[in-house]
């Protein structure tokens, strides 16, 4: 028998993404002045756990609704077991720091492990194709990851031009 040993660096960069999307949730639930900003960066998309992600879409949508944030809206599209943690997120103490700093790096990085994780995929995808002795596909395949270094480059102007930094 064998077992994968997992080392501290596998667990530490998701550990780190999840901080990041709760504390986009925490700023969302908090200063609900972000939440337009969060929705037009289209940054829930790029998140990577899907139960943040959810709570993300739905905060989102109860914002869209009421052009305001209402938790009693929020908690009442939330499955029983997330209410506490949506309630948490409410009250969490955080420092925000400047929150367009702040609200800028969060949802950059967010999108950057997103264009990470997707050249990572390609790579393996390249390889595939390389050994398949696909040209076309390693061509394409070539194309689309250049793009995602293109958009990964563009990141901070991009995000910044919606904050109006």
């Amino acid at each position: 028998k064998s077992y994968i040993a997992h080392s501290p660096n596998d667990v530490l960069p998701q550990i780190e993404e999840n901080r990041r999307e709760e504390f986009l949730l925490t700023l969302m639930l908090q200063r609900p002045d972000t939440i337009p900003v969060v929705d037009k960066a289209e940054a829930v998309d790029d998140f990577s756990d899907p139960n943040l992600k959810a709570l993300a879409s739905i905060i989102i949508k109860a914002f869209r609704r009421t052009k305001a944030m209402d938790l009693r809206s929020c908690l009442d599209d939330v499955e029983e077991e997330q209410k506490n943690f949506v309630t948490g997120l409410s009250i969490r103490e955080e420092d925000f720091g400047d929150i367009n700093s702040s609200l800028k790096d969060c949802i950059c990085q967010i999108k950057r492990n997103r264009i990470k994780k997707m050249q990572v995929y390609l790579t393996q995808k390249i390889k595939k194709a390389q050994a398949e002795r696909s040209e076309s596909e390693i061509i394409n395949l070539n194309k689309q990851k250049i793009e995602l270094s293109i958009q990964e480059k563009n990141l901070n102007s991009n995000i910044g031009s919606l904050l109006n930094l």
